[in-house]
């Protein structure tokens, strides 16, 4: 997921469209799933209440953003019509054809499975 103009710090980015629910419910649904996939967001910044953005089988570009140890956009809600929306916001000023890159929703450890980072740099905590 790539940047098609330069854009400002705290700017919108895209809106991330899939299957919502409760983080909770993601994983009585998938028990073996190990917690991390490309294509599912795990949202913690509302009222301590954890939810999930399930893309795996449907939503848009938003999906496929990579995790860095070193983001440049992160996950913020806000309501649109009375609805709950997550999307991407930038963190710092970013080029036009920067790849955008959120955090990793979890401490590294919390990892049950491979982990890669975006970030591209030889002393990256993550295991490549």
């Amino acid at each position: 997921l790539v940047t098609t103009e330069d854009l400002n710090k705290n700017q919108f980015l895209i809106k991330c469209k899939g299957r919502m629910m409760l983080g909770s419910n993601f994983e009585k649904e998938n028990q073996f799933f190990k917690r991390y996939s490309p294509h599912v967001l795990f949202y913690d910044k509302l009222d301590h209440l954890c939810l999930c953005v399930d893309a795996r089988t449907f939503g848009n570009d938003a999906r496929f953003v990579r995790r860095s140890c070193s983001p440049n956009a992160e996950v913020r809600h806000f309501f649109s019509n009375g609805k709950l929306c997550l999307a991407l916001f930038s963190l710092c000023p970013l080029p036009k054809g920067a790849e955008i890159t959120i955090p990793f929703e979890h401490s590294l450890h919390e990892y049950k499975s491979h982990l890669t980072c975006a970030c591209s740099q030889d002393t990256c905590a993550v295991v490549k």
